[in-house]
């Protein structure tokens, strides 16, 4: 019986190859084959090298005399591809609105898998290792920052997943030109305000927060027929992200 060289089951990357060897006792030969039944040897060596393997196989090796006569059952050798599930991450965190020049946020993989490492980098090959975890909190400016996360076990890797952060910063209040307006019950008024921000809107509201939104995109508001005060509110909207 053979001696399997790093045991009867061993592990290689996903698309790579393996060399296994093998040994036995003096005055014999061995034989490494594709199945337990083949006739045709892979190898008649003490080694073999694999073919790039995307899927487990399993190998099988025996000895011979010299004079011909092989032994009666082949030790089988299963290799097991080791292909770690490259990661999606979660939209949560990947848009964002940022009161400053800079912004924290936080990124995260869906449905981390036990026993894989999961690294961030700053670029799609080699750059920089940020951290590791299945969640990652970056500080941000505004616009577009780029980051890319790889699953691993062991050696074994999978592609980075390239993760864009688009933070838009948000805008400040609006400029109320009517501030209060007093009218007869029955009548309706209209309240006016303004903005000087590029790519920025207003829309009106019936209350400080949450509420119904009662008119947006607009400058001007003109209330339905009053007949109690009332108050209504106006909001600055950066239309490039919603904030």
């Amino acid at each position: 019986k053979p001696t399997i060289t790093n045991g009867e089951t061993q592990s290689v990357c996903f698309g790579q190859s393996i060399a296994l060897s093998a040994t036995a006792a003096a005055g014999t030969t061995i034989s490494w084959y594709d199945s337990p039944t083949a006739i045709t040897p892979l190898s008649t060596t003490g080694s073999y090298t694999t073919p790039a393997l995307t899927a487990s196989t399993t190998y099988y090796v025996s000895t011979s005399r010299i004079a011909g006569c092989e032994s009666d059952q082949r030790l089988p050798v299963t290799i097991n591809v080791i292909e770690p599930i490259v990661p999606v991450v979660s939209t949560t965190g990947t848009t964002i609105c940022s009161a400053g020049a800079t912004q924290a946020t936080t990124l995260s993989v869906v449905n981390p898998v036990l026993g894989t490492t999961y690294s961030w980098y700053d670029a799609q090959t080699g750059g920089t290792l940020l951290t590791t975890g299945s969640t990652y909190t970056p500080t941000v400016p505004t616009g577009i920052s780029t980051f890319y996360v790889e699953a691993s076990i062991g050696t074994c890797k999978s592609t980075r997943t390239q993760v864009n952060v688009t933070s838009t910063p948000v805008p400040g209040p609006a400029t109320i030109l009517t501030q209060s307006v007093s009218i007869i019950s029955g009548q309706n008024a209209t309240l006016t305000a303004s903005t000087t921000e590029p790519g920025v809107s207003l829309d009106w509201y019936d209350a400080a927060s949450g509420g119904t939104k009662l008119l947006a995109n607009s400058n001007t508001f003109t209330t339905p027929i009053l007949t109690a005060s009332k108050t209504y509110y106006v909001e600055s909207v950066n239309l490039a992200g919603g904030c």
